[in-house]
C-alpha cells in the first residue's frame, strides 16, 4: 500500500479547507496547488526560491518549508 501524507490547505475563500493526500513531492507539485509560489516570487522578499521544493525528500519536509496556507494533518 502506498504511503500518503494528508495535508490541509486552509484559508479558502469559501471557508472550507481542502484536504490533499500526496504520496510524493512530485505528485504534490504536479497538483498545481503551489503555482502561486512561482507567480508571486520576489527574490528580494522571499526566504527561499520555489525551485528548492523539488529538492525536498518528503511531502512533510516540503509542507514545513512552504507553511501557510498548508499544514500537515494530525
Amino acid at each position: 500500500m502506498e504511503n500518503k501524507t494528508k495535508v490541509i490547505e486552509g484559508y479558502m475563500g469559501d471557508g472550507v479547507d481542502l484536504i490533499h493526500n500526496w504520496s510524493s513531492v512530485n505528485e504534490a507539485l504536479e497538483s498545481g496547488r503551489f503555482e502561486y509560489l512561482w507567480n508571486n516570487y520576489d527574490e528580494d522578499l522571499d526566504d527561499f526560491h520555489p525551485d528548492e521544493l523539488e529538492k525536498c525528500q518528503s511531502v512533510e519536509e516540503m509542507i514545513e518549508m512552504v507553511g501557510f496556507p498548508f499544514e500537515l494533518s494530525k
